[in-house]
Order: C-alpha cells, then structure tokens, then sequence
C-alpha cells in the first residue's frame, strides 16, 4: 500500500504530524495503543475536514490517499495514456525538457518494481513509443515517478505534473501556464472539467485517478504532495 496527503496545514496536522496523520487513515490494529488517539482526532476531523479544500476523498482525513499495490497493469496503462503523445503540444515540448530537468528517468518506480514485496503487478515497465518522428517515448515507470516520486511531489512540480497528466490542456499557450502559474486559483476550474476515475467508482484505475486529483489540488493550494 503506499500513501500520500495533500499538506495543506490545520490544526489535526499540526498536532499529530503528517506521519501520524497517514497512519491514522491505513487504521491502527484493535489492540494498538493509538486507538484512543484515533477517536479523538476523528472528532476533530468531523469538524475540519469535509470543508476542507485538500479534501480528495471527500471523507474525514480525506487529504489523504492509499493506492493499493500491486498496482495492475490497466492502471499503469491508464496513467501511461494521459501523459502526451508527442512533441507538438505545449505540454510535450515541456516535459521532455523537465524529465531530464528533475531527474524523471523511472529510478524510483524502477526500484519498486525490482522489489520482492511486488508494487506492481508487470516485472516490467510499459513502453510507449509509436514510432514517429514527434513521438514523445516514455516508461510507465517515468510516469509513475511523475505523479508519486520518490519522497514527494514539490510544489515547484505540481503544476508541471498537472499539465502532464492532463487536467491543463496538453495544448494550453505558454503564455496561459506563466498566468496560471501566477493564479493558481484558476486551476480548480481545471479541475472540475477534468474527468478522473475516483477509487470509490473504479477499483482498479480510479486510486490513480485519485493521485492525479491529488497532484492539481496540490498546485491549486500551492502545497506539496507527499509521498509515503
């Protein structure tokens, strides 16, 4: 299983830490000694989050998010499929530059993947490449590091990783992403036009879906996604 949280700071956070945060919603065990901090900060939660804006899941500690492993392979399909296909849009010519800017050459989804306890299900990562002289080729492993990177997505990457993954138009001018850059407010717009799967309506893609949301509401709140 692994977990991230969007970080925007509150008063549940500050108290128990974002470490203690994740475990909370993964549960603790009926004889563990952090039941009784769990009842207490659920009765916070009832009263910060459903209105909370790094809200994802839309449930109590719902800035936090599990993508249960191994992850299937119509997943990394999925994710995969929604970064561009080529070199002529916006977000193309971007992100080749930005893979080799911030290191996304797949070394951390490489190392999952090499791993015994399996995070996914294929021993090997998918490759896109058809072939063209435009094409932009990339691994379900760069994707992978993209959205969930090794420690955590900055908030200097998220709306990068927003335009790769789709919720920005591939195609959207230069001179809108230097705007949205400066407004980010604007992405939540974005947001809501975009159509992304949600673990509750699809088991399989939807926890992925949920990560890309996770991603362009960390950007709209200007905070970090971080990675457990």
């Amino acid at each position: 299983m692994l977990a991230y949280s969007v970080s925007l700071p509150c008063d549940l956070r500050g108290k128990i830490g974002e470490t203690g945060l994740i475990a909370l919603v993964q549960g603790p065990a009926p004889d563990s000694p952090d039941r009784a901090r769990f009842v207490e900060a659920r009765a916070t939660a009832s009263r910060l989050c459903l209105g909370c804006r790094a809200n994802v899941q839309r449930r109590e500690f719902g800035c936090v998010g599990l993508v249960p492993t191994p992850i299937p392979r119509l997943a990394e399909e999925w994710l995969l499929d929604r970064l561009p296909h080529n070199l002529s849009t916006t977000a193309g010519a971007i992100i080749c530059s930005a893979m080799a800017d911030f290191g996304w050459d797949g070394r951390h989804a490489a190392r999952l993947r090499a791993d015994p306890s399996r995070t996914f299900e294929l021993a090997t990562p998918l490759v896109r490449d058809d072939g063209s002289p435009l094409a932009l080729r990339l691994t379900s492993d760069q994707a992978f590091d993209m959205a969930l990177g090794a420690a955590h997505v900055r908030r200097a990457h998220t709306l990068l990783v927003s335009l790769a993954f789709g919720v920005i138009p591939h195609n959207t001018p230069p001179d809108r992403l230097g705007l949205l850059f400066r407004e980010r407010s604007d992405l939540w717009t974005y947001l809501e036009r975009t159509k992304l799967p949600t673990a509750s309506e699809d088991a399989v893609v939807g926890p992925l879906g949920d990560v890309v949301r996770a991603v362009a509401m960390a950007a709209a709140l200007e905070v970090e996604l971080l990675v457990k």
